[in-house]
């Protein structure tokens, strides 16, 4: 059994979410016995505030009790991988602070985020970059990442050129 609850406030200078669930998990259905590990409870809050057109500077985190059940997957694909941690992360409290700052423009927008997580007794730091660039020809995108956890360093990055529709696809990609 599980249960969510959530809420979203939004201004012209600020917006915040947030969500709360709850999971019982009773995995001997027909005995009392362990039953002291059933309850499982999970909570997200993000915000975000326009601080001068065209920035914005965002936070937010997240916390996953080790007893939480789903009945699937939370994370995307590589979302481990992106923080350098194990896959591993069954039964484990997981924590994660982050924030950073974002711009958007004509032309094209940019990110760049920070962050900290726990998963279990593992810890890592993220720092990441996006951005874009477009006109009515190209655009450019670009992501980097870069994590440090006990596993080591991690640098991962991204950059795709492409052509436009309108005068054929031309597209060149490193990753």
């Amino acid at each position: 059994q599980i249960a969510d609850m959530g809420f979203d406030i939004e201004s012209k200078k600020i917006s915040i979410a947030g969500e709360y669930a709850f999971s019982d998990n009773d995995l001997n259905l027909y005995s009392p016995l362990d039953d002291d590990d059933n309850f499982g409870d999970a909570a997200a809050v993000s915000g975000t505030l326009n601080i001068v057109k065209p920035f914005s500077i965002n936070a937010g985190g997240r916390y996953i009790s080790s007893t939480f059940a789903t009945p699937g997957r939370i994370d995307p694909a590589e979302f481990n991988r992106n923080w350098n941690l194990s896959s591993s992360t069954d039964n484990v409290r997981d924590l994660i602070m982050q924030s950073g700052i974002s711009t958007e423009a004509d032309f094209g927008t940019a990110s760049f985020q920070i962050g900290q997580r726990n998963l279990g007794d593992d810890k890592s730091q993220r720092a990441s970059f996006t951005g874009d660039i477009h006109d009515e020809k190209w655009t450019s995108q670009i992501s980097l990442n870069n994590a440090k956890s006990s596993l080591g360093d991690r640098l991962d990055g991204k950059l795709t050129i492409a052509r436009s529709q309108e005068t054929g696809l031309s597209l060149i990609q490193n990753s």
